[in-house]
């Protein structure tokens, strides 16, 4: 019989990765968010548990409750802290961190991040993280983030688009392909392998050593 998993999940704006920490097979969650990714990955595969890492209470809360509604309760542990400075009693099979590290400022923070997470993973387990990023020509990112601007003022009134994107960039710490990459391989990971693209949202995978 195979053995259940573990996910580490990180909230999304946290990170949206589920810890699994127990029988079944272990999942991070690193910022839990609302818990909408454990709900989607726990309804999907029976076997999984997640441990879902958020330093904000409330939004453990939102989690915890979304979880609850959804039945997936027995299957998720809850760590109100920041997954650099939590401990864990085992390491996961699997960690997501979803919208998160490009609220994180600085390479040196986001590597620290990186290599957090890394360090609780068992050999081989994948890292997935999605995440705004800036393309590595400036004419490539002004012409996405128009599109951007353009795609969301078709469903917002001007001057709500116009301060989300205000808040955006002030907010977000973006980073190039190749910082990306070096950010990574300081945390101890193998180069990230694309696995989605949109406008100036992305995703990628890793694995640990």
């Amino acid at each position: 019989m195979e053995r259940p998993r573990s996910v580490l999940v990180s909230p999304s704006g946290i990170l949206c990765a589920p810890h699994a920490q127990k029988r079944l097979a272990p999942t991070i969650r690193r910022g839990a968010g609302t818990g909408a990714e454990i709900v989607t990955m726990g309804r999907n595969v029976s076997r999984w548990q997640f441990t879902a890492v958020d330093p904000s209470p409330d939004m453990l809360d939102r989690c915890r409750s979304r979880v609850a509604e959804a039945g997936l309760a027995p299957r998720v542990e809850y760590v109100c802290d920041r997954i650099e400075d939590a401990s864990f009693p085992r390491r996961f099979d699997a960690a997501t961190s979803l919208l998160v590290a490009h609220f994180i400022d600085g390479d040196a923070a986001k590597q620290r991040y990186f290599h957090a997470l890394a360090e609780w993973l068992r050999p081989d387990a994948p890292l997935v993280w999605a995440d705004l990023y800036r393309p590595m020509s400036d004419e490539a990112y002004r012409a996405l983030w128009a599109a951007w601007r353009e795609q969301t003022g078709a469903r917002m009134e001007a001057d709500a688009a116009a301060r989300a994107f205000e808040r955006i960039d002030e907010g977000i710490s973006f980073v190039r392909p190749a910082t990306l990459h070096q950010i990574v391989a300081d945390a101890g990971l193998p180069p990230p392998i694309p696995l989605y693209q949109h406008l100036l949202w992305g995703a990628w995978m890793s694995t640990a050593a």
